[in-house]
């Protein structure tokens, strides 16, 4: 086996209040996905890059091939921002001398120890390098304004405007200085936990009504001291500062104060209430509407939204009876715009379903083999996940190889002069640059998909306290819904008749065959050994079958179709398949 790569990153932030981490990681995930070994990472802080005498960058000039055999940088400003491009191009020329590798996270680029530094690098780092001295020029001159000024360099939270972010309090900077630091800056206060709370609420699976509820319960205000409203919780979900990221808008070009192009955002590293793996989790829960709002009449609550499917592959959603007040869930396509049928599938009483569906769910967790399902599920996602690192693995290893096929390439041009060769290694050369560009795409899509399944696997832990179930509101058995169930099917079979077929995310499958009458409702769950033909909407019970009569002979097994009346009769007197108290009265709680 190939010995892995020894690798030292390097980090510099400019000010102590700005946030390494994010660097790291990058440094940590490149690291990974190429198959290096991070060994250690350098790091200079509160130090700006044109200041040449970083403690920890001249630890890294002295590094050789003894110590490591790349260096990982995110981009080439975090190295330098010296405005003397010469200086940057000799440190690294001097890192590739002493044998290490310089890689550069944020171009892609990979430099070769050992070999020194050719025209179309020099020319590459020098247009880095530039650019990195334009940035710093371009911060300098936002600077000039105090505002400005003070956000960058100040070492605490600037409070730069009259409402402050609830979860934060503004207080007088006990070390201001005029024109150098600001005046009131902003610390957690005693909502702080709040905050972490209302993202933990998402994640959990309320939405912004439902947590709503929860602060007014509590007696919990906004920072104007009123209650919340669901559009004050979207705020505070969708709000950057809770991840440490803060912005500021810088005053207008004196000479053009018209034009709004010129005020970009000014952003820094600042506290951070939650982490940015909380954060991309909350985004992408808001992104893809995957919390359910809850309506204003609290009794038509569907605890079932999104789950529960008609045969025809359509959610089933609740309308309620006038007369009776019984709610009823039916296709949302049953019928078209000119009240044809288009749906053959009957509804079903929403509460029995909803009653069902809780008790399948709730025995289904108390069950040791429920955790053994989801074990060997959590095992299976993470052989996937490896898969999915092992396979960025090699698509970075073979983009390194055809980067460096390319520098053969442009190594090449130097020496042709024949005009057939000149255009059979341009097309060589455009030819890697396409296989490249596919393969960089298809390493984002690789890491989307290893993303998607870190999110499955944490998805999976079982972390309810089984005695707590019985006590929980609606709302949070939602969540369990949501958390343990993929999909709901239900298959009508006469008007008060019918077939649940629930796919846990785990793997699990259960059949319950119902029978609604009028003050309840007969039940019975399918043993383990039962099927269930969609296609033609019949239960498949395991038959024993002899081929003769050997009474010695090892029966084999026929699964023949039955009707959910059929299944009835057959299992309602076993008390082991037989599931009470379902009433038919409203409404689940």
């Amino acid at each position: 086996m190939e010995k892995k790569k020894r690798a030292i990153g390097y980090i510099r932030v400019s000010t102590t209040a700005q946030d390494a981490a994010r660097q790291r990681l990058q440094i940590e995930e490149y690291c990974r996905d190429n198959g290096y070994d991070l060994i250690d990472v350098l790091k200079d802080e509160g130090i700006s890059g044109a200041v040449k005498n970083r403690p920890s960058y001249l630890k890294l000039l002295t590094l050789t091939d003894e110590d490591a055999d790349v260096v990982v940088v995110s981009e080439l400003s975090r190295l330098s921002r010296e405005e003397e491009i010469l200086s940057v191009m000799t440190d690294v020329n001097n890192l590739l001398k002493n044998g290490l590798d310089v890689i550069f996270i944020d171009t892609k680029e990979h430099y070769v120890g050992g070999k020194v530094l050719d025209l179309v690098d020099i020319m590459r780092i020098a247009i880095a390098a530039e650019y990195a001295k334009a940035e710093r020029m371009k911060i300098t001159d936002r600077m000039r304004s105090g505002k400005v000024r003070c956000f960058l360099q100040s070492e605490e939270l600037m409070c730069k405007g009259s409402v402050v972010p609830f979860g934060y309090k503004a207080v007088p900077n006990p070390n201001f200085i005029k024109g150098k630091t600001p005046k009131s800056i902003l610390v957690r206060d005693e909502n702080a936990p709040i905050v972490q709370e209302i993202f933990q609420m998402c994640i959990d699976g309320l939405t912004a009504k439902e947590i709503k509820h929860q602060m007014i319960s509590r007696g919990i205000k906004t920072v104007k001291g009123n209650d919340f409203f669901a559009e004050n919780i979207y705020r505070i979900l969708h709000n950057p500062c809770y991840k440490g990221l803060w912005r500021i808008l810088p005053n207008r070009d004196g000479k053009n104060k018209t034009e709004q192009t010129r005020r970009e955002p000014i952003e820094r590293k600042g506290d951070a209430l939650v982490t940015e793996e909380v954060w991309d989790k909350v985004q992408a829960i808001l992104n893809q509407n995957r919390v359910v709002d809850v309506p204003n009449n609290g009794v038509n609550y569907n605890a079932l939204r999104y789950i529960l499917k008609c045969p025809c592959g359509k959610n089933m959603y609740m309308v309620r009876q006038t007369g009776t007040g019984l709610r009823y869930y039916r296709c949302a396509v049953k019928k078209n715009k000119y009240d044809e049928t288009i749906c053959a599938n009957g509804g079903v009483n929403a509460d029995i379903a909803l009653k069902t569906v809780w008790v399948a769910v709730k025995t289904a967790i108390d069950k040791d083999e429920f955790t053994e399902m989801s074990n060997e599920k959590i095992a299976k996602i993470l052989r996937e996940i490896d898969n999915l690192t092992s396979k960025i693995q090699s698509l970075n290893a073979e983009i390194s190889v055809a980067k460096s096929g390319q520098n053969s390439i442009l190594e090449s041009l130097k020496e042709l002069t024949n005009p057939t060769l000149l255009r059979y290694q341009q097309q060589q050369y455009e030819n890697k640059e396409k296989f490249i560009s596919g393969a960089e795409d298809e390493i984002e899509r690789l890491k989307s998909e290893r993303h998607q399944k870190e999110v499955a696997k944490a998805e999976l832990a079982n972390d309810v306290a089984i005695e707590t179930l019985d006590s929980l509101s609606i709302e949070d058995k939602a969540r369990l819904f949501k958390k343990y169930l993929e999909r709901v099917v239900y298959y009508s079979e006469t008007q008060k008749r019918g077939t649940f077929v629930i796919d846990f995310k785990n793997g699990i499958r259960k059949i319950i065959c119902i029978h609604i009458k009028a003050k309840s409702a007969e039940v019975v769950e399918l043993p383990s050994s039962a099927q269930f033909d969609e296609q033609k909407r019949s239960v498949l019970m395991p038959m024993h079958h002899f081929t003769s009569e050997n009474k010695f002979e090892i029966p084999t097994t026929k699964y023949r179709p039955h009707t959910s009346k059929e299944v009835m009769d057959m299992l309602i007197d076993q008390e082991e398949y037989r599931i009470e108290g379902i009433a038919n009265l409203p409404y689940f709680e």
